[in-house]
């Protein structure tokens, strides 16, 4: 079995049989609570996306939940997560491992990537961000970054080579460098406060 969608239902136990080839995953809106099940589900070598928001309807649950599995997850995985609309007021942890992450509809004010070397795309669009890390000079992988519709006054991703979308429309941006990121094929800054803007795309 490859795919399994279960999405919407009132699932509160998996059998986990014959799963070992698993690449698709979506638990999405189920009476679902950590379980060595699901935690075989997801060790799959072969996964890649994986969506199990709103585990037993609690953001908390959730957050404690991929806290636990977070080293599940095989270094060669490709694994998205979804925690969009959940009302997280803090970063969530133990979100390393994860080469996706969609924390959109949130009211986050900061975030903090510093230490997502994995990571190769983040979306954060709807919270209320003030702020945020990226890992300087450290991270090679990401390419898609989105974080419209935030409180955001100015963002460095100079050092960001390998970003090939980025879009931060409907924030308070007055100054973005991207002198260094030569591989920006997608900018969408509409809605700021800009007056000056330094890009440096070589293609």
């Amino acid at each position: 079995m490859k795919t399994i969608t279960l999405n919407d239902n009132h699932i509160a136990h998996l059998n986990a049989k014959n799963t070992t080839k698993l690449e698709y995953l979506n638990l999405s809106n189920n009476n679902l609570l950590p379980t060595n099940d699901i935690d075989q589900l997801i060790s799959s070598k072969h996964l890649w996306h994986v969506l199990v928001n709103g585990i037993n309807n609690d953001p908390l649950a959730q957050m404690q939940y991929w806290t636990a599995v977070r080293n599940i997850i095989d270094d060669t995985n490709e694994v998205t997560i979804d925690l969009s609309g959940l009302n997280l007021t803090t970063q969530p942890p133990g979100l390393q491992n994860f080469t996706s992450i969609n924390l959109d509809n949130n009211q986050l004010t900061h975030f903090d990537a510093t230490n997502y070397d994995r990571l190769v795309k983040l979306s954060l669009n709807s919270n209320t961000l003030e702020s945020i890390n990226f890992p300087q000079g450290r991270n090679v992988s990401i390419t898609h970054i989105s974080m419209n519709n935030n409180a955001l006054r100015n963002i460095d991703i100079d050092r960001l080579s390998s970003v090939t979308y980025f879009s931060a429309a409907h924030n308070q941006l007055e100054f973005v460098q991207l002198e260094s990121c030569e591989c920006l094929q997608y900018l969408n800054l509409s809605h700021n406060q800009l007056s000056d803007i330094v890009a440096g795309n070589k293609n």
